[in-house]
């Protein structure tokens, strides 16, 4: 049987209050796992990094053209005093459960008090119906990270590529910039290095900066410290809307599940595998439906070279939502396009999908457009799903249940926002969002957030 567990990677904490961790090396004792120690009065954090920015020059258009440009922000939690810090200034969400929402960009820190399982999310959302930005890209509030992927884009002609990022803290950091491309890594330069300010964002253009490769990975570290972090992408083709979206982080792993992937009949979507490791790795991949899961066609035991950036074709798949397994024999990094094209103009809007995380307590935002919620578990689990209406409440609890080892939708209600998720066991999931434009649809790809009190555990190795 397949597992559909996200790959985990391994994280060294230093210890707070005067404590110290001994890291063994390989001729030490045998390191042996102590009990979890629960930390206290821990704040869940999601990181916002603003709205959708125009990176490409205006007047690419032929013609002058309605662009129709909706912005919103949304930010929801279910405990009391959450907050939304930005710099000096504090806001508090209002009613119970917080919410807030508006067309000012969503920037700075969302918080909220520990509590065992809290629900909280945040999003910014831009909607374009037509020019230089048609299309719909969700930027979602983010989880603090010092090492994270971004798999997506390209640096070719036509595309603007900008790096979002937001240091929570009270000190600088410093962020290590590398990129991989189709033959291998990409020299930097000096560009390498970024400095983000302490309780800032920072908006790091790449054009020009990354060497012009239709296939991209970027792997981003910190010095010290936790920075939230996404890929902002715009493309053109000539002067034909080739689409707008976010890259989200993940990390790599030797089973990757992606979930929320959308696959129209004459759709042009991919898988991308990123390997940063010294030796080839030997992939196959898997769709997993609504009635299990099936190899892909041609992706048994796809070699992807070292250091390199391989995309595979999901053309000839049936049109459906499926969820993507990767199983390889050395950790790689993952991502998937999605797209939606407008068959008369060729217009098209794309989603980039990351590798998710197995979770029992979640939320997500994305604004007040059509969405589907999909999920995809390794035991048979009934979910129980809360929509979040457009004036912060929650709606009527609905359940769906996922048979084990397959792909189960639910068509998010009207007017809904947001939703909370809960399950008795981990599952992974995401929302697909398709809003109607002048012309055809857009479609974009939104991760869940999760603060489950496991994640706030540190378990530290004892030598014997």
């Amino acid at each position: 049987m397949k597992t559909f567990l996200a790959g985990v990677g391994v994280v060294a904490l230093c210890a707070a209050a005067g404590g110290a961790v001994v890291l063994s090396s390989p001729s030490d004792p045998e390191a042996r796992d102590a009990p979890a120690v629960q930390s206290t009065q821990i704040s869940a954090t999601a990181l916002c990094g603003g709205a959708f920015e125009r990176t490409l020059e205006e007047g690419i258009n032929v013609e002058d053209v309605d662009e129709g440009v909706s912005v919103s922000s949304w930010a929801f939690a279910d405990a009391s005093g959450a907050t939304i810090e930005s710099g000096d200034e504090s806001t508090e969400l209002e009613g119970s459960p917080g919410f807030a929402s508006g067309s000012e960009p969503l920037v700075g820190v969302l918080t909220a008090p520990d509590s065992d399982e809290i629900h909280m999310a945040g999003a910014n959302v831009h909607v374009a119906q037509a020019g230089d930005t048609r299309g719909m890209a969700a930027s979602p509030c983010v989880s603090r990270t010092s090492d994270t992927w971004l798999v997506g884009s390209t640096s070719d002609v036509g595309t603007s590529n900008q790096l979002v990022i937001t240091n929570p803290g009270q000190t600088a950091v410093t962020v290590e910039l590398s990129a991989f491309g189709s033959a291998g890594e990409l020299d930097l330069g000096s560009n390498a290095t970024i400095a983000v300010d302490a309780a800032s964002t920072e908006r790091v253009d790449l054009d020009g900066v990354i060497p012009g490769d239709s296939r991209i990975g970027l792997h981003a570290t910190t010095d010290a410290g936790t920075v939230g972090i996404s890929l902002q992408q715009n493309s053109l083709d000539g002067a034909t809307p080739a689409g707008v979206s976010y890259v989200t982080g993940s990390v790599p792993g030797t089973n990757l599940t992606i979930p929320g992937v959308a696959v129209a009949d004459d759709s042009a979507s991919s898988l991308r595998l990123v390997n940063p490791g010294e030796e080839a790795a030997t992939a196959s991949i898997s769709l997993i439906g609504e009635d299990g899961s099936d190899d892909l066609p041609g992706g048994s035991n796809v070699t992807v070279a070292a250091g390199s950036v391989l995309d595979l074709s999901l053309d000839g798949v049936d049109g459906g939502d499926y969820a993507v397994s990767v199983e390889s024999d050395q950790p790689v990094a993952a991502g998937i396009q999605l797209t939606s094209t407008e068959e008369k103009s060729g217009a098209r809007d794309i989603a980039w999908a990351a590798p998710s995380e197995a979770m029992t307590s979640s939320t997500v935002m994305f604004g007040d457009v059509p969405a589907k919620f999909g999920v995809v578990g390794e035991k048979t689990v009934k979910v129980t799903i809360r929509p979040i209406e457009k004036d912060g409440t929650l709606g009527e609890p609905e359940t769906v249940t996922a048979k084990a080892g397959a792909y189960a939708t639910f068509d998010v209600p009207d007017g809904a926002v947001g939703l909370t998720v809960e399950s008795a066991e981990p599952v992974i999931g995401a929302v697909t969002a398709t809003p109607k434009l002048a012309e055809g649809r857009a479609i974009d790809w939104v991760p869940l957030t999760g603060f489950e009190s496991a994640r706030n555990s540190q378990r530290i190795a004892l030598s014997n």
